[in-house]
């Protein structure tokens, strides 16, 4: 009963911080909408003509490489693009010459710090005349996977610089009207790009789905280290010191404190469901208890995660450090910023020890209509985790 006290009393405290609650709110909303609706568009669904395409790679850049095997040999367009896959420049002109290609595609070398530059320039696209229609749709796809690209550049960019030089969330000091402004005005040519979206389960993710759910999980996970900086908090001001004078025992304060973080990283993911769905249209999925299951596998992990951070960092810089810089490095290698579907499979591997990821990937299988037993592997990964980070997390504080 103690317990549920002190967890009511940490979140009043946060939920009243007005400024701070709002951003944990408002935030991840307008990140959704700028990268939803800027990508709404899939570039797969366009109706190609057979093609034989002429390809020329001049190094082994990973963009260069991902665009070949996830979009030139995607299954769907297997049947339409054959790929010839060239050594030189020169012998790609010699197949247009010779009538034995369509369209010929060179990729620059360091494709992706030219993309990230906005440098669109050196992409060569040569077409055989009277293949017209073939080269405006392979032109269309390069284009729209280098402006995607682009977008997850900035975006991502923009957010970590907004963040690491803004002061920590919970004050509420990040001037979200200078972070929108500076993502739109850069994005604001840019039209009709999009992630590539693919099936999970019985139905298709579209975009805005997916940074709904990148966004939503991305921000509950600063909820981590903003419990661990409460604890740090009291303990400097000597509220625990306080509370221990009082018939409260230790248990019941660490145990109120993560309770704490749970109820506010709970009532900040019901909000955000709600305000996306009924705001953006955005569909969470058939089956609410799969959401709620995933959801609250998540909030559980969090918050064992804050205990464990309050446990092994001693200052609150190093706290503000982990939140400016840490959590967002955690965004990106997990999926919320630049899709995983992206990376390589090194870095796909990597991506498992970040808990957003965990996350990420259930919510997108229950957006797709997936079956129970598909998130059960998230589901269990983030409960375990967040009880190894809790057990951890008591065990140490009591210690200390």
């Amino acid at each position: 009963m103690k317990s549920l006290l002190v967890a009511w009393k940490d979140f009043r405290i946060r939920i009243t911080d007005r400024r701070g609650f709002l951003t944990m709110i408002l935030m991840p909303l307008l990140l959704t909408a700028i990268l939803g609706s800027a990508l709404e568009k899939s570039m797969g669904g366009q109706d190609v003509p057979n093609t034989t395409l002429a390809y020329y790679q001049m190094d082994e850049d990973s963009l260069a490489n991902e665009f070949r095997n996830t979009v030139l040999k995607n299954k769907e367009l297997r049947d339409s693009i054959q790929l010839k896959e060239v050594l030189s420049k020169e012998e790609l002109q010699r197949l247009i010459q010779d009538g034995k290609a369509d369209v010929g595609l060179v990729l620059p070398s360091r494709w992706s710090e030219k993309i990230e530059k906005g440098d669109f320039t050196d992409t060569i696209l040569l077409a055989d005349p009277g293949k017209e229609v073939q080269a405006t749709i392979i032109e269309s796809m390069v284009h729209s996977f280098m402006k995607r690209a682009y977008i997850m550049f900035v975006a991502a960019d923009v957010t970590i610089r907004d963040f690491a030089g803004a002061e920590p969330v919970m004050t509420g000091q990040v001037d979200m009207q200078v972070a929108s402004a500076d993502i739109i005005r850069k994005i604001e040519d840019i039209q009709g790009v999009t992630v590539q979206e693919e099936a999970v389960g019985e139905k298709v993710v579209s975009s805005m789905q997916y940074y709904a759910a990148g966004m939503g999980v991305m921000f509950i996970l600063f909820n981590a280290t903003i419990g661990a900086k409460m604890i740090m908090t009291e303990r400097a001001t000597e509220t625990l010191a306080r509370l221990l004078r009082t018939p409260t025992t230790i248990s019941d304060i660490l145990l109120g404190k993560f309770l704490g973080t749970l109820l506010f990283s709970g009532t900040q993911f019901f909000l955000f469901v709600v305000v996306t769905h009924y705001g953006f249209g955005v569909a969470w999925g058939d089956n609410m208890a799969q959401i709620i299951a995933v959801g609250l596998a998540y909030i559980v992990c969090v918050s064992g995660l804050s205990m464990t951070l309050a446990a092994f960092v001693h200052s609150e810089k190093t706290a503000d450090m982990i939140n400016g810089v840490g959590i967002q490095l955690f965004a990106l290698l997990g999926g919320s910023m630049l899709p995983i579907y992206a990376f390589s499979d090194t870095m796909k591997t990597v991506s498992n020890i970040a808990p957003n990821k965990w996350a990420l990937t259930g919510l997108l299988e229950v957006m797709g209509g997936t079956s129970w037993m598909n998130i059960l592997l998230p589901i269990s990964v983030l409960v375990i985790v967040g009880m190894l980070s809790f057990t951890l997390g008591i065990w140490r504080l009591r210690v200390r």
